[in-house]
């Protein structure tokens, strides 16, 4: 399966290369509008927790937002528009305008630096 690279790049670990045993979502999937929480873990970790329950290997945990069926329907069209064309060019715009603009604070003397990975922009004031 091809896929745009853009689209992959949803997390800042995906960005830096990096693949975590454990990825926790939770207001992100619906705007924080619907409630809605994943938890993620790579197949190592979850084979580790996988048994029967009187093995008590299971990984006893839940979310106060777990099993809302209009949540999962929000998180899901949300993970759809996501990896869409239009909002991939879109977020391929913003990251070329701010690394384009960004450059202007440099020259302020309450900059001490910049940050910046896709979208996400980080400034330290001084």
């Amino acid at each position: 399966e091809i896929r745009n690279q853009k689209s992959e790049m949803l997390f800042a670990s995906h960005a830096e290369g990096v693949q975590p045993d454990f990825l926790c979502l939770a207001k992100g999937l619906t705007g924080g509008y619907l409630p809605m929480a994943a938890t993620l873990t790579t197949q190592a970790v979850f084979d580790a927790f996988l048994g029967e329950y009187e093995d008590f290997k299971t990984f006893f945990h839940g979310h106060s937002y777990t099993g809302n069926q209009l949540g999962a329907a929000a998180g899901l069209a949300s993970l759809e528009l996501l990896h869409g064309e239009k909002s991939i060019r879109r977020r391929t715009r913003l990251e070329e305008s701010l690394r384009r603009e960004l450059p202007v604070l440099w020259g302020l003397p309450q900059v001490g630096d910049i940050r910046q990975t896709g979208c996400v922009v980080g400034i330290e004031l001084v």
